[in-house]
């Protein structure tokens, strides 16, 4: 009988084993290495010079293994009817979903980046403060100003370039990292270094947002009135739900190595539900580097520890109750026998 339980603990090792790590470690290479590409339209307002506008594509042919650009030539934006929200950002005057649409079919590319000289934040005024960029995910396009970066020199130019694949990555579900970061990244706000790299963890992600977003966005499986809308957080967690496997796995091995303490034979799967679902939350909610995964694990571990402190609490008084059987019945007995008047 010994012989046979363990065999079948084996048999069930290696299937939770496949189910939760050599299966979705599989599906993933295939995703890195097959994942699709973002084709961006470059759009240029009024009469901004198209010199910069072929300097932001340069930006996506440096990162040429996930975006495909476009200059649309025959095509400009009118901005005469633009209006500044708040003196912070641009209204939907400028961001229309219906423009998007015809933009994104006529030249068969997944968003525009509109191109300007003008500021942002402050439309008329060439002497205030302004915002790069701005995105929106909602209409598949994204603005960015060069206005700050037009002496031609290199350092400027590198710079248009990156704000322009730092306002796509914003279209691809990227937020800005909550902490100033030591290392350079490209979807740090306003990178001092003029870095075109992605961090390792934003590297290592992409895949995965491009697939989720072209899908996404190619069978219309999104929220809102118009079919398409996005936002980043949504599009983050349909990208991570291809480590949700791995953080299932984690629980299930974390449960079965407290179970050898608490001489437990079966996995507690209301623990490993408990402990993957908080993770998986947390994991979508916080994790913006590798270096935060450890804190989602952490806190797995916690609910998992607290999980079987309040089974043991349980437990010892199922015991006690166990160990005085003729005591409960005492009390029982007292409950059901009245009296005879």
């Amino acid at each position: 009988m010994t012989q046979k339980g363990n065999s079948r603990q084996y048999r069930k090792t290696l299937v939770l084993l496949a189910v939760f790590l050599i299966i979705p470690t599989l599906i993933n290479i295939g995703v890195v290495k097959f994942h699709p590409k973002m084709d961006v339209g470059i759009v240029l307002v009024d009469d901004c010079n198209m010199t910069y506008a072929r300097i932001a594509k340069e930006g996506f042919e440096y990162h040429h293994e996930y975006f495909r650009s476009k200059v649309i030539t025959d095509y400009r934006f009118n901005s005469s009817g633009v209006k500044v929200q708040d003196n912070l950002s641009l209204t939907t005057d400028f961001f229309d979903n219906s423009r998007s649409e015809i933009l994104t079919d006529k030249y068969e590319v997944d968003v525009i980046l509109y191109v300007t000289d003008k500021r942002i934040n402050n439309w008329e005024d060439h002497n205030g403060g302004a915002w790069w960029g701005q995105a929106s995910v909602e209409t598949r396009s994204a603005v960015m100003t060069v206005t700050s970066f037009m002496s031609g020199d290199l350092h400027d130019n590198e710079r248009i370039q990156s704000i322009a694949v730092h306002e796509v990555g914003h279209l691809l579900g990227f937020i800005h990292p909550p902490v100033k970061q030591s290392r350079s990244n490209i979807m740090n706000y306003a990178d001092p270094s003029r870095t075109l790299n992605f961090s390792s963890y934003h590297n290592f992600k992409l895949p995965f947002h491009l697939l989720t977003y072209k899908v996404g966005t190619g069978y219309r499986l999104s929220f809102g009135d118009d079919g398409r809308t996005f936002n980043m957080a949504f599009i983050k967690l349909l990208a991570d739900l291809f480590f949700l496997p791995y953080i299932i796995g984690f629980g299930l091995v974390m449960i079965k190595f407290i179970n050898i303490f608490v001489k437990q034979v079966n996995i507690h799967w209301a623990a490993v539900g408990i402990s993957s679902s908080t993770g998986f939350l947390v994991h979508v909610i916080m994790v913006q580097s590798f270096m935060a995964i450890g804190s989602v694990l952490m806190i797995m571990a916690l609910i998992a520890f607290v999980y079987y402190l309040g089974m043991a609490v349980v437990v010892k008084e199922r015991g006690k109750q166990r160990k005085n059987p003729r005591k409960n019945k005492h009390k029982q007995n007292e409950r059901i026998n009245f009296p005879n008047n």
